[in-house]
């Protein structure tokens, strides 16, 4: 009976401490938190630790201390550098999103103003686009052509009697026809022939008028004003000069 009973008493002691190693100590364990996903620069949470374009740099102007410079065209070089860098990424990857504030609608009007890349698109143009989406803006670029709007064209005759006139004005750069007009004019008489959009570019009108035909050539541009009158006479066919406008210069509005 001793014998069985300090058997017992054994197993159940090796039991208990067998037990206890294999249970171990109780920890509290260890706490994890999440990572850090905080922009460094902007103290700005972000989602997966993800950098997104968002406030304003430290040492780069506010969107609102800009002007809108009023030019129908404006250089992609010419911008500040906030604006310039948000047409840039726009043009290279199809689209600029931030979820801080744009600088471009700022420096100029998107509604009335086209971007002009140079270098290898010096002929190319485009407006912008700006879509607020939820959080978030996002800035498109469309290529178009500059328009100075539509304009009237009138025909003005030196001839000593009537003269019927025909016009008809291509738009070059597409080989669109624009305006085709047919009309008597008295002498002295200077009647409007219609309107166009004037894009800018190279236009041609061939001009029949009496005895007098030919066509005459030229070009919309932002710094003159659009072609108003077309003359003709026995000494033939030839546009009115016209002014020359003097552009404003775009860093005036944007100095800060």
């Amino acid at each position: 009976m001793r014998r069985r009973s300090v058997l017992a008493a054994a197993t159940l002691a090796l039991s208990g401490g067998v037990g206890g190693c294999l249970a171990g100590p109780k920890t509290g364990g260890s706490e994890t938190s999440d990572p850090d996903t905080t922009d460094p620069e902007t103290g700005t949470p972000t989602a997966s630790g993800t950098a997104t374009a968002s406030g304003t740099p430290d040492g780069q102007p506010a969107p609102d201390t800009y002007d809108r410079c009023p030019r129908l065209v404006i250089g992609v070089e010419e911008l500040p550098e906030p604006a310039r860098r948000e047409v840039e990424t726009a043009l290279a990857e199809g689209a600029y999103e931030t979820d801080g504030e744009l600088s471009l609608p700022h420096v100029l009007d998107p509604e009335a103003s086209y971007l002009e890349p140079g270098g290898e698109n010096g002929d190319r143009y485009y407006r912008a686009t700006i879509d607020d989406r939820n959080s978030t803006t996002r800035l498109t670029l469309t290529e178009a052509t500059p328009s100075m709007g539509s304009h009237p064209l009138s025909v003005e005759s030196r001839f000593d009697e009537s003269v019927s006139v025909d016009v008809q004005v291509t738009y070059r750069p597409t080989d669109e026809v624009v305006l085709k007009a047919s009309q008597s004019v008295d002498p002295d008489e200077q009647p409007t022939l219609g309107e166009f959009d004037r894009r800018l570019g190279e236009y041609r009108a061939t001009v029949e008028a009496g005895s007098v035909s030919g066509p005459i050539t030229w070009r919309e541009a932002e710094h003159r004003d659009p072609l108003a009158t077309v003359v003709v006479g026995p000494e033939g066919v030839r546009p009115e000069p016209r002014a020359v406008a003097e552009l404003v210069s775009c860093t005036d509005f944007w100095e800060q």
